[in-house]
């Protein structure tokens, strides 16, 4: 059986690392640590097997390799290296402290080149997780800075967004929609997002901002989930802000479109209410009955043949009343 020497192994490990031959990288590796326990590339070898770790999304693993590499390392470049690459595999585990510790370990000035970017990404990624929005601005901003078109630039600008909407700088959140609708509007992240801070601004009764963003869910060429969830926020933000034409126009055409949908029947409900403390009995009826004929066995059902009776007693038709409250009771 040829003998490889340590040198020849670690670039065999590297070459299967490149070639995303993570198995064979594993393999390897333990064939590295059973012979050459003492040698100087230790450091490099438990480096490979860690990142293939973290290819392979095995986090416990890499941890373990990283903790190996930096207790191998002696050079700056190596020790930053290694507590980057340890802090991606806690952040694996959502061991999110733990992983900031790791990143502000490193001094940056001793980072490859090639992993600055990269490195500001994972800052920026654990301090959103922990909440820390308005330390992760900078990172995020350092990326796009760096990397405007790269494969973590829409997650930077989603993240940007959501941290501009918790620190409340409403304005600079609307620039920073801007740019990620330009960017971002085909991406994956993009729908989610704006639903997300939709649902922030509707919460903390900035109705203006959750109208436009509703807005932008219930365009017609988005996933009817969208849709759904768009024309239900619009309605009650125009509600919210008193502007009933608008509400009930929204309201009806969630019920037109989607008329099974849970949100529907809400809507359908909220509407009846609506139109009843206008007089408008009789189009509040209508909205009660839909509930009925859609949404039967749903909890608004009882609500609404209540309501309906309301109305039928106060247009003067007492015995259609007694008949709806009848209804209940059987």
């Amino acid at each position: 059986v040829h003998e490889w020497a340590d040198d020849s192994l670690q670039s065999w490990i590297e070459m299967e690392l490149d070639q995303e031959n993570y198995e064979a990288v594993f393999n390897l590796a333990k064939r590295f640590d059973a012979r050459f326990t003492a040698s100087p590339l230790q450091l490099h070898v438990n480096q490979s097997a860690g990142r293939a770790h973290l290819k392979t999304e095995q986090f416990s693993a890499a941890v373990a390799r990283f903790e190996r590499a930096l207790q191998n390392a002696t050079l700056p470049e190596d020790k930053a290296t290694s507590h980057y690459y340890l802090g991606l595999a806690l952040f694996g585990l959502e061991q999110h402290q733990e992983a900031a510790i790791q990143f502000d370990e490193i001094d940056r000035t001793k980072i490859n080149t090639e992993l600055q970017t990269a490195l500001a990404f994972a800052i920026a990624s654990v301090r959103f997780e922990l909440q820390q929005y308005a330390t992760a601005i900078d990172p995020l901003l350092e990326y796009l800075s760096e990397s405007p078109l790269g494969s973590e630039a829409a997650t930077c600008r989603a993240q940007l967004a959501i941290a501009y909407a918790h620190l409340g700088e409403y304005e600079t959140l609307k620039e920073s929609l801007k740019t990620f609708e330009e960017f971002c509007v085909e991406h994956p992240v993009y729908l989610p997002t704006i639903a997300y801070l939709a649902e922030q601004a509707y919460a903390n009764e900035n109705f203006e901002l959750a109208r436009t963003l509703f807005s932008e869910l219930s365009r017609d060429d988005n996933p009817p989930e969208y849709v759904k969830k768009g024309l239900s926020g619009f309605a009650w933000s125009q509600m919210k802000s008193e502007k009933l034409q608008e509400s009930d126009e929204a309201f009806a055409a969630l019920m037109a479109r989607h008329p099974e949908s849970d949100l529907a029947a809400n809507a359908a409900f909220a509407l009846g209410q609506m139109r009843a403390e206008q007089s408008l009995h009789s189009e509040a009826s209508t909205a009660f009955e839909f509930i009925l004929e859609h949404h039967a066995e749903s909890d608004f059902a009882p609500h609404a043949v209540f309501q309906i009776a309301l109305l039928e007693e106060h247009l003067g038709d007492k015995a259609a009343a007694l008949t709806r409250l009848l209804e209940l009771l059987q």
